[in-house]
């Protein structure tokens, strides 16, 4: 399953992806912390995590880094995925 971190007019080609993959989608929507998100993704079996960057300005990018870091050492099987349009590396 994949899940798309933001609003799901930002996601809008996730369903097609999924599908190519013969894969379910899911949007988490407005995200208002980190925490409450890595619990979603950890108890949940997906294989692909899309993060949009813009979607979670609110939050600090060093904690976004850790919490891409923190997600990868407790499931290394999850594939993480930056979207960052409109940003330098």
């Amino acid at each position: 399953m994949i899940l798309f971190v933001g609003e799901n007019d930002k996601g809008y080609f996730v369903p097609e992806i999924a599908e190519k993959y013969d894969e379910k989608c899911s949007f988490s929507g407005f995200v208002s912390d980190l925490e409450s998100l890595s619990k979603k993704i950890l108890q949940c079996s997906y294989s692909t995590v899309i993060l949009h960057l813009p979607s979670l300005v609110i939050m600090d990018y060093q904690n976004i880094g850790n919490f891409c870091k923190n997600i990868s050492i407790a499931n290394g099987n999850i594939r993480l995925v930056v979207m960052a349009e409109g940003y330098k590396a």
